[in-house]
């Protein structure tokens, strides 16, 4: 199994000088051992967090034609330990919330006609063990959980999140204090140089280790490579009309403390980072990058060397489904309830199904689910790899994690068979949360 350490030490080239363990992974099934650095702190930070136990009315679809996507190149819109500042400016306090403008400026997202944004989010120089929420500003906080992150580790995870009154969203911070980094990297509205979204069985299309897509050979210091993201490997993303991809990456045997940095090919390298890592890690992040107009992406590593992989789970283009942005609500949780079957938590080398559509926010006719995937409770390293049911288990994974930690990924995946999707558990067992916060479809 493979499971992904916790603690960085190297400064975010988005301004985070701390490196951000990237909580949604697609690490590689295959077994390498990595050391669990830091356990997150004992307390389910993540699982169950907040006490706010009713999601608000207003989980309600985006409503129709304004669910197009739009990429943009990452750009910094909050950062509590310089600025672009959230309201109140600093560190959030235990128990405590603030208000961050998510619209308008030189961003590229507009001030109006704005369903939801996509932003890489990555919590840093926390006192304590904690968990953060990410919810629309003027609607009650959901019972769910973004980010899960204690002294020591930087944790970084791809929202998306439904846009509230005045343009904003809320960030919620349970314990301790901690700085937020929101890097935005794209935006859903009206369908005007917007586009939809493919979604795809996983297809792995880079993997430097035994050279898939790239030389086999790790990324060095200080050093970018292409990447051809369309039309590879069967992947089922085609070689032209793609405006973005959905690739789950993942960094594996890093020789020190660094950052990776995903952008379109043809665009600067921007202030903002993907993974943030450290030496002998496993760490995987869910990634949106807009891809270049020669089909290719650019991947950049700061600090010595680490091999990359790339798992393709979706693109978007002129034809295929909507966004549909709701309210985050819990539709898993094995601990507790809503159960998969079978009920509990997933044991070693098994899988469970669990139910996404047709009950509560997300509608039977949901073809793909935007899940805030997390784990918790496990007894041994392991990985989890979540796909459509009824189809084969891919070589691909969505999460990487060590004994007792709380890892949580987002993770976008076809719906399946009679609407379920599998959750496959590698090694020990554990327990698994499904946060719902938005879903494709007509």
């Amino acid at each position: 199994a493979t499971p992904g350490a916790t603690t960085t030490a190297t400064a975010t080239p988005t301004a985070t000088s701390t490196p951000a363990v990237s909580s949604t992974a697609t690490a590689t099934p295959t077994t390498t051992p990595t050391p669990t650095r830091t356990p997150t702190p004992a307390a389910t930070v993540t699982p169950t967090p907040t006490p706010s136990t009713t999601p608000t009315a207003s989980a309600t679809a985006t409503p129709s034609a304004n669910g197009y996507y739009h990429p943009v190149a990452p750009y910094r819109v909050l950062d509590t330990r310089f600025g672009p500042q959230g309201v109140p400016a600093g560190k959030i306090a235990p128990n405590s919330e603030i208000t961050v403008d998510v619209t308008g400026g030189p961003s590229g997202v507009p001030t109006s006609g704005v369903s939801a944004v996509v932003m890489n989010m990555t919590g840093t120089q926390a006192s304590g063990g904690t968990y953060l929420t990410v919810f629309p500003s003027g609607e009650s906080r959901p019972l769910a959980s973004n980010i899960n992150l204690g002294p020591g580790r930087d944790v970084a995870n791809l929202v998306t999140v439904k846009v509230g009154t005045g343009g904003d969203v809320k960030v919620y911070n349970a314990n301790g204090q901690t700085h937020v980094i929101l890097d935005v990297v794209g935006w859903y509205g009206g369908g005007l140089g917007g586009s939809l979204f493919n979604g795809l069985p996983p297809t792995r299309i880079l993997d430097t280790r035994n050279g898939t897509g790239a030389p086999a050979a790790k990324i060095g210091l200080d050093t970018t490579i292409d990447v051809d993201v369309t039309n590879t490997y069967s992947s089922g993303v085609p070689g032209s009309g793609v405006a973005a991809v959905v690739v789950n990456v993942t960094v594996d045997a890093p020789t020190s403390s660094s950052y990776l940095t995903v952008f379109p090919s043809d665009s600067p390298k921007p202030l903002a980072s993907n993974l943030n890592f450290v030496a002998g890690q496993i760490v995987p992040n869910l990634v949106i990058v807009k891809v270049g107009l020669d089909g290719k992406v650019k991947v950049y590593n700061n600090s010595g060397s680490t091999d990359v992989i790339f798992d393709v789970v979706g693109w978007y283009g002129a034809s295929g489904d909507q966004f549909h942005a709701i309210t985050p609500v819990r539709i898993l949780d094995t601990r507790s309830a809503p159960q998969g079957a079978p009920p509990g938590a997933v044991g070693q080398d098994a899988e469970i199904s669990a139910l996404a559509v047709g009950s509560g926010s997300v509608p039977s006719s949901a073809l793909s689910v935007v899940v805030n995937t997390t784990v918790t409770q496990g007894t041994a390293p392991s990985y989890l790899t979540v796909y459509p049911a009824g189809l084969t288990r891919p070589l691909a994974s969505n999460l990487n994690f060590g004994p007792s930690q709380d890892i949580p990924n987002l993770v976008i995946v076809r719906v399946g068979s009679f609407g379920n999707v599998k959750i496959y558990n590698n090694n020990g067992q554990v327990h698994v949360i499904f946060d719902a916060v938005g879903y494709f479809g007509p």
